[in-house]
C-alpha cells in the first residue's frame, strides 16, 4: 500500500500537488484544467469568501516556487537574507508597519523612517549596500525626481525572479500575461485587486503597494518542467488557462477602455500631488544632508545660524551655502601649501578607481567632492610638513 501512495503522488500534476499545499495551509482551491500537454493546461483557482464590490484590475506575476510561500507575496524592503536551501528571502516582520507606510504615502520622512529602522536586521555588507542605495536615492531627489517617482524607477531596474532586497515597497506585476509568462520559471499568479492599491508606470508593468494580500489573488497556474516552448507558444497556452479562470471564478474586472482614462487619470493627479510633495521632502533631505557635513567636516565650524542668514541674502538653499563654505575652507587652506600654494582649479580626483578625471569645482561641489577634498588637502599637508621637516634638518650646520 505504501508502494501504490507513493506513485500515486507522484502521478499527481503540479497543480494538485500545489493545491494540496495550500489546503494544509487553509486555503480552499480547486483545480481546473484543460489539457493539452503544454507547459500550462491546469489552474489552481482559489475559493474567494468575498465578493468584490467594485470592479479590478487583472494583473499577472511570474514565479519561481510552487509552495505555500506564494500566498504571502513580499515587496523587496521587507526582504531579509536569502536562504541558502530554499533560495527563498526572510520576511522581516518588525518592519512590515514602515514599509506598509512608505507604499502607501512615499515620502522622505516614511523613507527615513524605514531605514532606520531595518538597519540592526541587515549584515554588514546589507547595511553598507542600504547607505548606497539610499545616497544615490537623495541625489535623484534633489535633482527634482518626487521620492514617489524615485521608489518606481528603482523598482523597475530589479530583474524579475530573484529573491533579492532592495528599499523598495512594492511588488512587480504586469498587466501583460505574456510578461509574466516570460518571468515564471514555475507559473503565473493570476491577481485581481483595486486599482487603488498600485502604483501605476508604464503601459504594462505595474507594482503593488506594500504586501500583497491574499485575498486577491485569484489563481496560480503551476507551469510544467521540461518542456521547452517558445514565449508566445506558452503565452497561448496561459491564455486558455486563464479563460478557464475566468469560466470558473467571479472576477469583476475593469473593461479595457475603462481601465485606460482611469490609469490616465490616477497618473495625473499623482504627477501634481509629487510636486506639493517634493518640496517637503527635499527640505528635510538638506537639513539632513547639512547634519551630517557637519559631523563630517569638524574643523569647517559650520555656523548654521550665519549659513542660513546667507542662503536667505543669496536666494538659495542652506545645504548649498554649507557645502561652499566647507569649499572654500580647504580652498584657503591649499593656498598656504608649498612655496606659491596650490590652485584647486588645476586639481584632479576620480569619484572611484575607474572613474573619469573631475574637477574640484565650487559650483557643482557635492559631499563626494568634499570628502575627496578633505583627503588631497590633508594628504598635501603632510607632504608640506615633511617636506618642510626635511629642509630644516639640511639647513642645520
Amino acid at each position: 500500500m505504501e508502494m501504490e501512495s507513493e506513485v500515486m503522488n507522484r502521478e499527481q500534476t503540479p497543480g494538485q500537488e500545489l493545491a494540496k499545499l495550500f489546503k494544509e495551509a487553509g486555503v480552499k482551491t480547486r483545480v481546473v484544467t484543460i489539457g493539452g500537454g503544454g507547459e500550462f493546461e491546469e489552474a489552481v483557482i482559489l475559493e474567494k469568501t468575498e465578493i468584490p464590490e467594485s470592479r479590478m484590475i487583472r494583473l499577472y506575476r511570474g514565479v519561481s516556487h510552487l509552495d505555500a510561500s506564494l500566498l504571502e507575496q513580499v515587496p523587496y524592503a521587507l526582504r531579509g537574507e536569502t536562504d541558502e536551501k530554499t533560495k527563498k528571502p526572510e520576511v522581516l516582520e518588525a518592519v512590515r508597519p514602515e514599509v506598509e507606510a512608505l507604499a502607501n504615502n512615499p515620502t522622505y520622512a516614511n523613507l527615513i523612517a524605514y531605514v532606520d529602522k531595518v538597519r540592526p536586521y541587515l549584515s554588514e555588507w546589507a547595511q553598507s549596500k542600504l547607505d548606497e542605495d539610499l545616497e544615490r536615492f537623495e541625489d535623484d531627489v534633489l535633482s527634482g525626481e518626487s521620492t514617489r517617482r524615485t521608489l518606481v524607477y528603482k523598482q523597475l531596474g530589479h530583474n524579475g525572479g530573484y529573491a533579492d532586497r532592495d528599499l523598495t515597497p512594492y511588488i512587480s506585476a504586469s498587466t501583460d500575461l505574456s510578461e509574466a509568462v516570460g518571468y515564471g520559471q514555475k507559473g503565473v499568479l493570476i491577481i485581481d485587486m483595486p486599482i487603488g492599491e498600485i502604483e501605476d508606470h508604464f503601459e504594462n508593468e505595474v507594482h503593488i503597494k506594500g504586501v500583497l494580500d491574499r485575498k486577491y489573488i485569484t489563481a496560480v497556474l503551476p507551469r510544467k518542467l521540461g518542456i521547452s516552448r517558445s514565449n508566445e507558444e506558452a503565452t497561448k497556452e496561459a491564455r486558455r488557462v486563464v479563460g478557464k479562470v475566468d469560466e470558473n471564478s467571479n472576477a469583476y474586472l475593469h473593461d479595457s477602455e475603462a481601465l485606460v482614462h482611469l490609469r490616465d487619470g490616477k497618473r495625473a493627479l499623482l504627477e501634481e500631488v509629487d510636486k506639493v510633495q517634493w518640496r517637503s521632502d527635499v527640505e528635510l533631505l538638506r537639513e539632513r544632508r547639512v547634519a551630517k557635513l557637519v559631523t563630517t567636516f569638524p574643523e569647517a565650524k559650520v555656523d548654521i545660524v550665519v549659513a542660513r542668514q546667507e542662503a536667505g541674502q543669496q536666494g538659495v538653499d542652506v545645504y548649498t551655502i554649507v557645502k561652499q563654505n566647507i569649499f572654500d575652507m580647504y580652498a584657503k587652506r591649499a593656498t598656504a601649501i608649498g612655496r606659491n600654494g596650490i590652485n584647486l582649479e588645476n586639481q584632479v580626483y576620480k569619484e572611484s578607481e575607474y572613474g573619469q578625471d573631475l574637477k574640484f569645482d565650487r559650483n557643482k561641489v557635492s559631499d563626494k567632492t568634499l570628502i575627496k577634498l578633505k583627503e588631497r588637502i590633508e594628504r598635501l599637508e603632510t607632504l608640506e610638513r615633511e617636506r618642510q621637516a626635511r629642509r630644516k634638518e639640511w639647513d642645520q650646520p
